[in-house]
This record gives structure tokens, C-alpha cells and sequence, in this order.
């Protein structure tokens, strides 16, 4: 479900070096191994990462190893997320309107209407 979120439990790492191994393990070359281990410095004991983006998504911090605190800038993204709307107060279906919806989220995100609306459109 949360395929592209990674978890780094960062004491587990003793050296700048170290991250940057598991970031070439992994072929994340976007992650900055300096500052996950500066991270792990300033006593957080776990990141949560989207790996699309490279955002911190939440984290755990060692004064409470049990809690998990979420990034105040993906708490930012989620109240400003579009919510969805019943389809009987959506307009009909087009074809330029579920062009522009693979444009914007990608061919995935067509329901099966929508599919099978395309496909009996060709």
C-alpha cells in the first residue's frame, strides 16, 4: 500500500560513509547522506521518507522513541489534498476530461467507467 515510502532507522549507521552505501545499495542517489546523518546527531532514531519525492513524511525522535511524529509539511499536503466526490455529481465523462486526469495523476489512476469508456470510444 505505502510502496513508496522508506523507513531508515538511522542508529543504526555510524558514519556518513554508511549512509551513503545504503543509499547506493538501494539507488537512491538523491537522498543526501549528510543529512541523514546529522539527523541521526540531533537524536532522531527514524525517518520516514517518500522516495517520488524525497521528503521527510514523519519521524521518531529519541526523547520518545514510540511515538511518530508527522512532518508538519505532509500535514500541509493532506489538509490541502482534494478529497473525492461521489460520481453522480460529477459531469458526464469525455474524452478530454480523462486525458487531462492521465495527464495529471498518470493512466493508473482511471477508474474502470473511465477505462471502459475509453476503450469503447477509440
Amino acid at each position: 500500500m505505502f510502496s513508496n515510502v522508506l523507513c531508515i532507522h538511522l542508529r543504526r549507521f555510524k558514519t556518513v560513509e554508511d549512509f551513503e552505501i545504503l543509499f547506493e545499495d538501494h539507488g537512491l542517489d538523491s537522498f543526501d547522506p549528510e543529512a541523514c546523518y546529522n539527523l541521526m546527531l540531533e537524536g532522531y532514531t527514524k525517518v520516514f521518507i517518500d522516495k517520488q519525492t524525497n521528503k521527510i513524511l514523519a519521524y521518531c525522535h529519541q526523547e520518545d522513541k514510540s511515538t511518530i511524529n508527522i512532518a508538519y509539511e505532509f500535514i500541509d499536503y493532506l489538509k490541502k489534498m482534494d478529497s473525492i466526490t461521489p460520481t453522480r455529481y460529477k459531469s458526464e465523462l469525455t474524452v478530454d476530461s480523462i486525458l487531462d486526469k492521465i495527464n495529471k495523476y498518470g493512466i493508473n489512476s482511471l477508474t474502470k467507467r473511465e477505462q471502459n469508456f475509453l476503450n469503447n470510444n477509440n
